[in-house]
């Protein structure tokens, strides 16, 4: 829970159970929504990154200007690319360009969505755990007009699931593996340009949900499982609670 000031940000935990404050801490500037770890630590910044543990006591800070993605397995994802080390904040990795939509986290590595307007193209590409440098890259669309992406959203096999469209084609679920190598694709509607697909979205056994125009569709995807570890949706796991599963 995050309450404003022009110049802190008080965070507060509370019992689920009860709606009781647990703690809270004032942070010294505004902060962006709070990411959290597998451990319970948390992470927030705008300005300054900051880190405080479970029980609300500071762990580290970094003079980093962007806030927080995700986090998973000692990695923290910053919203330009850039990688610290949960444990103290130490730079892993360096800024990513043209980061877009959401990342996925898991034991394997980092996956990271771009949006390449001097090629035209929307990719996916995988790092290892704090790694550098890329092991894969995928086109996931080429652009046309105006175009979208939902949530990217990790399978048990490693790959992911994503939908896409633009305003001149169909909309389109396309599946890949963990190599990054396309497995299937399945148009959604039949016109192009009519529905903008919405970036939430649910992967549950055997099914996958997703808005478009105000309306709620789920699709039959055979075989399809959620990940069991890491951050595997837009906002960490399933229930949105911004924390990898563990």
């Amino acid at each position: 829970d995050l309450g404003s000031s022009r110049r802190a940000t008080l965070i507060r935990k509370l019992e689920l159970a009860t709606g009781a404050t647990v703690w809270s801490r004032w942070v010294e500037q505004t902060t962006s929504a709070p990411v959290l770890d597998e451990q319970g630590n948390v992470y927030v910044g705008h300005g300054e990154l900051v880190s405080l543990s479970p029980s609300g006591l500071e762990r580290w800070r970094a003079p980093v200007v962007d806030p927080p993605l995700a986090a998973f397995n000692g990695d923290l994802l910053l919203t330009n690319g850039q990688v610290r080390a949960t444990a103290d904040g130490a730079q892993r990795a360096l800024p990513f360009r043209n980061l877009f939509s959401n990342a996925l986290m898991l034991p394997a590595g980092r996956i990271v969505m771009t949006e390449d307007w001097a090629v035209l193209r929307i990719e996916a590409h995988a790092f290892g755990p704090g790694a550098a440098t890329g092991t894969w890259d995928a086109l996931v669309k080429e652009m046309h007009g105006g175009n979208w992406v939902t949530w990217s959203t990790a399978t048990s096999s490693g790959g992911f699931l994503v939908g896409s469209g633009d305003t001149r084609h169909p909309n389109w679920l396309k599946a890949f593996d963990a190599t990054g190598a396309e497995r299937w694709a399945c148009q959604l509607d039949a016109n192009e340009g009519t529905s903008m697909l919405e970036a939430p979205v649910a992967l549950l056994d055997g099914r996958w949900a997703m808005r478009a125009n105000d309306r709620l569709s789920v699709f039959s995807v055979p075989g399809e499982r959620p990940a069991p570890r890491g951050w595997v949706s837009g906002n960490g796991n399933g229930q949105g609670s911004r924390r990898p599963l563990p």
